[in-house]
């Protein structure tokens, strides 16, 4: 106790020093007894020990944290506890690259369910086929690396100058020009690109359907795909967003977000 009455006879020095300094900027003289109710209510409260103090302890001989009074964190908080994650600040590079991957994803499993919803809706409703241009007999009109949608068509109403696409001895798929339907169980075809070379008799048992639609370049994804490598990437890619997708949206739930 004697040690804590010094301590508060050096509080009571330095408050007396500094009063002085104070009204001696001011010009004016200080009271004598300025400070002494200021520090007879310190030394009373501290003396009085308000904190838990060990037996045997001063105020002043108390651990920190015998004295310390918790911190009260907002609910929220509390309720995050140690897995409370810090985000980026809006406007950040790291926040616009995360959005700029989550709209990549989005957009990928979108396209995606898009184009296998297509490709059913084309081949089990509508009975078309799907086949890549890979000659250039048809040039310019359908280059080769295009993707062409064959629809069934009643032969006898196939016209001139449709585009068709029929099947050859060796089981390859050809698509040529009708030039002629006389009605007679065949169609005389030939490739707009040679337009001097011979042209072909068709049987109608032989046509699979009429061109209806053409994609440049989208015949390479369809050769890509019918390899097992590419069946095989495309699995693995698609596996991957979509793990990558649920990853995302669970770590948003468990945020809060």
């Amino acid at each position: 106790m004697e040690n804590s009455k010094e301590s508060f006879d050096e509080f009571e020095a330095a408050l007396r020093d500094l009063e002085l300094y104070l009204h001696s900027l001011a010009g004016e003289t200080a009271p004598a007894d300025f400070s002494a109710p200021v520090v007879k209510q310190i030394q009373e409260d501290m003396l009085e020990q308000p904190y838990p103090a060990p037996a045997g302890e001063s105020f002043f001989d108390a651990p920190y944290e015998s004295i310390a009074e918790p911190i009260e964190l907002p609910p929220e908080r509390q309720a995050a506890g140690n897995k409370a994650e810090l985000k980026p600040a809006k406007g950040s590079a790291i926040g616009t690259l995360k959005r700029l991957g989550d709209i990549v994803m989005t957009s990928l499993l979108l396209l995606s369910v898009l184009v296998v919803a297509a490709v059913g809706v084309l081949r089990f409703v509508f009975n078309a086929q799907l086949r890549a241009v890979t000659s250039g007999s048809m040039e310019p009109e359908i280059p080769v690396g295009a993707l062409i949608i064959n629809f069934p068509t009643d032969a006898k109403k196939i016209a001139v100058g449709d585009d068709v696409t029929f099947q050859v001895d060796g089981g390859e798929y050809v698509t040529h020009r009708v030039v002629s339907n006389t009605g007679d169980d065949y169609i005389i075809t030939h490739g707009i690109a040679n337009p001097g070379t011979m042209k072909e008799k068709v049987p109608y048992g032989s046509i699979e359907g009429v061109v209806r639609c053409r994609l440049p370049l989208a015949g390479y994804v369809l050769v890509m795909l019918g390899s097992p490598y590419g069946k095989a990437a495309a699995v693995i890619i698609f596996t991957l967003v979509v793990a990558a997708k649920l990853i995302v949206l669970i770590r948003r739930r468990a945020a809060g977000e």
